[in-house]
């Protein structure tokens, strides 16, 4: 597996979404933001917080949101 793929994993597991949604969800943001989900990269992962965040708010409530956004954040500053 690639650090892309790898990446994308933990951007799906860092969204705090129930598992049933979570990959299809993340994929439709990702793409949403002009980011390949299959060739994620941190910087593609920082230009798409403002998409993943509007789209994240929709299932999350408030704790969760800012809980899975720092999660989010941490990853696209630590890869």
């Amino acid at each position: 597996m690639n650090a892309q793929a790898n990446l994308f994993d933990a951007v799906v597991e860092a969204s705090g979404l129930v598992e049933l949604i979570a990959p299809f969800t993340v994929s439709r943001l990702l793409v949403a933001a002009d980011v390949n989900p299959q060739d994620v990269t941190p910087e593609d992962l920082t230009r798409a917080l403002p998409s993943l965040e509007t789209g994240l708010s929709v299932y999350l409530g408030k704790d969760d949101l800012e809980k899975a956004l720092g999660n989010l954040r941490r990853l696209a500053r630590d890869g």
